[in-house]
């Protein structure tokens, strides 16, 4: 998913980027290419390749359950017809993670 985030931003006019994730191995990999230029695999190579046109980039890792709703979006698209969606409006289903949002309410997680 990392990689599909960073070949979306290449047709885009931004070049200051910060990059959220909730997969910590796809941090440290990318924060390791970035730093270090290590290539571990063919999908950094690729991120690489698509990075090295004057990207500044900032990654940070985010918690599943502040993620919920990125991931949300991110299914229902799997299921849409097209393959961009630029958004102005949320989509049917979408409005109950809105008003749990404005509501404050948050999603309790055990973690051992």
């Amino acid at each position: 998913m990392e990689l599909l985030a960073v070949e979306l931003l290449q047709n885009l006019p931004y070049r200051r980027v910060i990059l959220e994730t909730d997969s910590v191995s796809a941090v440290r990999c990318m924060e390791a290419l970035l730093i270090n230029g290590e290539r571990r695999s063919r999908v950094m190579t690729r991120i690489s390749n698509i990075l090295d046109n004057g990207w500044e980039i900032k990654l940070q890792h985010i918690f599943r359950e502040g993620n919920a709703r990125a991931d949300w979006i991110a299914k229902w698209s799997c299921l849409q017809s097209n393959s961009l969606y630029v958004l102005d409006d949320p989509p049917d289903g979408f409005g109950v993670y809105l008003f749990r949002d404005i509501l404050g309410m948050s999603c309790p997680r055990l973690v051992d």
